[in-house]
């Protein structure tokens, strides 16, 4: 019988222990972030030079974790700062920071009480993941080193980018794997202090995972960035040698193209080695380029990976619970258009002066309704994000299709 009491009385133990463990966590968070925001204010208000600080918070900024801190730092400063702002706006960040704490708790406390095997399952997917990753890399490489499509490229060139990227390939797999066998011996502590991380928010939970895809796919980035560089080296080579071909040239102090002076005859060999230069680097361009366009397309996939996280994380934190509940209690305050319809007597309004207004022989009121048609939920939402100054990743397609061509290379921002 006492066996069996103290079997039902574990899960109970087990519930409270939790429930405090969630009331202490959402307080401390609360706690130690505004007591950051107060700090950073005190900082930036004294004789201390700024440069450092801001130089500290951009390395910081580099991860998506640190970045997400920030915005969480950035949001308390608005509650604390000297800046007037409605009580909707109050109510949208306080609002927001609760229900993602609250978010992380709850995924924390079902994570937990899965005993370990959560931490076992991740570690294994990551694993797998990290060495089929690397698998496909190899035999994309492999298949481009072939006759990828039946295309003709330069063999010795294509010989030597293949080796070049199996070889970092293969050391990425060393590096992994020995950085993998060291971790496999604290399974435990591996993804315990990440979902405690989840206590302070699911978005800095999400952002820890962004974090994660970035450092599984580094070789990846190496890899676009060397196409990058060769690409535009020899795409803008061929605009240099075309220009010159034509009797051209590029002035920097004018930003402009000008014609070029009649040649004598010792420059005669400048223009042989530039046209024999733009062939060369034109036979070649097609073997980079194919490198280049398949390492592009990996990066474009993770980068917009990257961005759903970026677009969950700001979900996740700067929801305007406050301003959508306000927009379904009370949707006249969120005007979108007024319509006025003339409902009375069809009399022209006669407009009279004020002591002939109360006398009865005055030409009967016409009357209207206002009909008056409240914003959209998602023109409401995107205001308040707006309002709130939150800056996260995104794509510009202008830029995006400007910077693959010219081999510009692809940044987070």
């Amino acid at each position: 019988m006492l066996i069996e009491n103290s079997n039902l009385q574990l899960p109970t133990a087990f519930k409270v222990s939790h429930s405090c463990i969630a009331s202490s966590v959402l307080k401390l968070s609360f706690v130690l972030l505004f007591i950051v925001s107060v700090i950073e204010q005190t900082l930036s208000r004294l004789p201390v030079p700024k440069k450092p600080l801001s130089a500290l918070r951009k390395i910081f900024s580099l991860s998506s974790f640190g970045s997400q801190f920030f915005v969480k730092v950035d949001l308390m400063k608005e509650l604390t700062g000297h800046k007037k702002l409605c009580k909707v706006s109050k109510g949208d960040i306080v609002f927001g920071m609760f229900v993602d704490m609250c978010l992380g708790i709850l995924f924390y406390q079902l994570v937990s009480g899965l005993n370990g095997t959560f931490d076992k399952y991740t570690f294994n997917m990551l694993m797998s993941s990290i060495s089929y990753i690397g698998k496909e890399v190899q035999l994309i490489i492999e298949w481009l080193m072939g006759i990828p499509i039946g295309l003709k490229l330069n063999s010795p060139l294509n010989q030597f980018l293949g080796k070049f990227f199996l070889h970092h390939v293969q050391l990425w797999l060393e590096y992994i794997q020995m950085l993998l066998s060291t971790l496999n011996a604290k399974q435990e502590y591996f993804m315990h202090w990440p979902l405690f991380v989840s206590c302070f928010g699911l978005s800095l939970f999400v952002a820890f995972l962004s974090d994660v895809v970035s450092l599984l796919s580094f070789h990846i980035y190496c890899f676009y960035v060397y196409g990058a560089r060769l690409y535009r080296l020899q795409f803008f080579g061929l605009m240099s040698f075309w220009r010159l071909f034509r009797g051209k040239k590029w002035n920097p102090l004018r930003q402009r193209v000008d014609t070029l002076q009649d040649t004598s005859e010792g420059e005669n060999p400048r223009f042989f080695l530039g046209t024999l230069l733009f062939t060369i680097l034109l036979f070649l361009l097609p073997t980079t380029a194919l490198y280049y366009s398949i390492f592009a397309a990996l990066r474009i996939s993770i980068m917009f990976f990257q961005n759903l996280l970026a677009y969950t994380q700001k979900i996740l934190c700067c929801f305007p619970w406050c301003t959508l509940m306000c927009r379904y209690f009370y949707p006249l305050t969120f005007p979108a258009t007024a319509q006025i319809n003339f409902v009375g007597t069809h009399n022209p309004i006669v407009f009279l002066p004020k002591d002939e207004y109360d006398q009865k022989d005055t030409n009967p009121p016409t009357t209207f309704n206002i009909l008056i048609k409240p914003q959209m939920y998602s023109r409401v939402v995107s205001k308040a994000l707006k309002k709130l100054n939150i800056h996260y990743g995104q794509f510009d397609l202008h830029f995006l299709f400007m910077a693959l061509v010219t081999g510009k290379l692809l940044k987070w921002s």
